[in-house]
This record gives C-alpha cells, sequence and structure tokens, in this order.
C-alpha cells in the first residue's frame, strides 16, 4: 500500500519503509495506523483500491482493515 500511495504522494511512508526494514519492525497495526494517519493529513482527496482483496488470507489484515 506504501509503493501505491507514494506513486502519487512520495513523502508518504518513508519513515515506515525504514522501520519494516530494522531488525524490529513495527506490527502491522502500527504500520497501518501511521499510514492512515499520514494519509490523513492530506489535502488532496485520493482513492486506494485494495485489488484482490478477495484472495488476501492472512487474518490479521482482515482484521486491521476491517
Amino acid at each position: 500500500m506504501i509503493a501505491a500511495i507514494q506513486t502519487r504522494h512520495p513523502h508518504i511512508g518513508v519513515e515506515l519503509l525504514a522501520a519494516l526494514q530494522s531488525p524490529q519492525p513495527p506490527s502491522p497495526e502500527n504500520v497501518v495506523y501511521s499510514l492512515i494517519n499520514q494519509t490523513a493529513a492530506l489535502t488532496e482527496r485520493f482513492i486506494l483500491v485494495l485489488d484482490d482483496y478477495h484472495v488476501i488470507e492472512n487474518p490479521t489484515i482482515h482484521t486491521i482493515l476491517a
């Protein structure tokens, strides 16, 4: 999702991507919450389409995005 958002807003998620590469990356929940907070601060509206969401089988992802 970060890469998709960065195609339009390159500054979004820069710190998150670095944190994900660390020896102790943040939890998936913290990543999503941080990404939501960063995108909420944007003044321009955009739509993020989660294509093929129906093939995701990880219950953690479903819980986070619910």
